[in-house]
């Protein structure tokens, strides 16, 4: 690579990127232009020194995640941005000096934020890039720093994983409310205790006010492991969503009080058409008027033990794919891929299990409502498994 590289990520994906820089050890900035905004990564050697988002000052994407995370407001912000440009010194340097944010915060906030610029970048399969070998100046120490291959490592693995339990979590503006104890977790779960620990984090947030971006940032777990809290909290029903909470500012008090006179009016409205009604219906011998019937969806019922199944699936079709590759061969029952160390049988909804079997160069899974002979064909879930692997998803 010279000393420059440019690109379009529908030829050369961001994972190619990424090898080719930590293969050669350049040191220089990558710069990624997607419809989402622009992003920043520098590197030292292959490793990743920082990242950030945004087209302007270096500093804006720090500043606004340490607010986020409540180390900082506002206005405080904006005047150590200024302070910042001013002294044309590093922004984390100025806060720090000036006692604003700690040493240790502030490592802690720049980790996190190169984390989640890195796992963001990792998802885009469009837009440009742009390399560039130059001097990257930085304070830090080169053990606390990952080299590139390994980051995208890790962020694949993070990429992967996200398809697993994302959707538990509908939206950054989703808000959460507690359904019960923490202890409904530690009962329904076998997470590491690492695991368990940032779970109970993000649980003590949830007050069934504070949006699902806003507990992850002040929890400083990052996007994916905040999110993934949230998702096995919800999964155990330890929490549950709030239905029908705004999120929007709330309106002037003039605003407000001309609401409430507007509702008022068409409550009197509707109540004395209500009236009209039950008197003509009366007028006419009817004792009552049915009220008309109102356009509705209905709601799906057990839908975190549908999603629970949904990962399972996945789960045990990864397994049958790792005994495959291994072994080249697939396994005699679900008991030779739990002798292997991968996932056993799984259980759906109902307490029944599933069954599996191998049919020449394909697998079948078999719904536990059907017979041996009944595959999940039938219903659209036949996995094809041979010369070429199809996707588990």
């Amino acid at each position: 690579m010279g000393a420059a590289l440019n690109g379009n990520l529908r030829d050369f994906g961001i994972a190619e990127v990424f090898q080719l820089i930590g293969q050669q050890r350049k040191t220089g900035v990558l710069e990624i232009a997607h419809d989402e905004g622009r992003f920043r990564l520098a590197f030292d050697a292959g490793s990743v020194v920082s990242a950030a988002w945004g087209g302007g000052a270096d500093h804006v994407a720090l500043a606004d995640l340490l607010v986020r995370c409540g180390l900082l407001t506002r206005e405080r912000a904006a005047d150590l941005g200024r302070a910042s440009v001013e002294s044309a010194r590093p922004y984390h340097v100025v806060a720090v000096e000036r006692g604003d944010v700690s040493r240790k915060d502030m490592e802690q906030i720049v980790e996190l934020l190169t984390q989640d610029v890195v796992f963001r970048v990792l998802r885009f399969k469009t837009g440009s890039f742009h390399f560039s070998a130059r001097a990257v100046e930085h304070d830090r120490p080169p053990e606390k720093m990952l080299g590139a291959e390994q980051i995208l490592m890790d962020g694949l693995r993070m990429v992967d994983e996200w398809g697993t339990f994302a959707d538990l979590v509908p939206s950054g503006d989703t808000v959460f409310r507690r359904a019960g104890s923490f202890e409904l977790y530690r009962q329904r779960t076998r997470d590491a205790r690492e695991a368990g620990e940032r779970a109970e984090r993000v649980f003590q947030l949830v007050d069934g006010r504070l949006p699902a971006r806003r507990v992850i940032d002040l929890s400083r777990l990052g996007t994916f492991e905040g999110t993934r809290a949230l998702a096995a909290l919800h999964q155990c029903r330890a929490i549950e969503v709030v239905e029908g909470v705004a999120l929007a500012s709330a309106p002037p008090l003039g605003a407000r009080f001309g609401a409430a006179l507007a509702s008022l009016r068409s409550a009197a409205l509707g109540a004395a058409a209500l009236a009209l009604l039950a008197v003509a219906g009366w007028a006419v011998g009817r004792p009552w008027i049915e009220p008309p019937a109102l356009p509705g969806v209905a709601i799906e019922t057990y839908p975190l033990e549908r999603a629970a199944a949904r990962f399972e699936r996945r789960r045990l079709r990864h397994a049958l794919d790792a005994h495959r590759y291994r072994w080249s061969t697939w396994p005699a029952s679900l008991a030779d891929v739990a002798a292997t160390g991968t996932p056993g049988a799984m259980a759906a909804p109902e307490p029944r299990a599933y069954s599996y079997a191998a049919r020449g160069r394909d697998v079948e899974l078999i719904a536990p409502a059907q017979g041996p002979d009944q595959a999940f064909e039938q219903r659209g879930m036949r996995h094809p498994l041979g010369a070429t692997r199809s996707p588990a998803r």
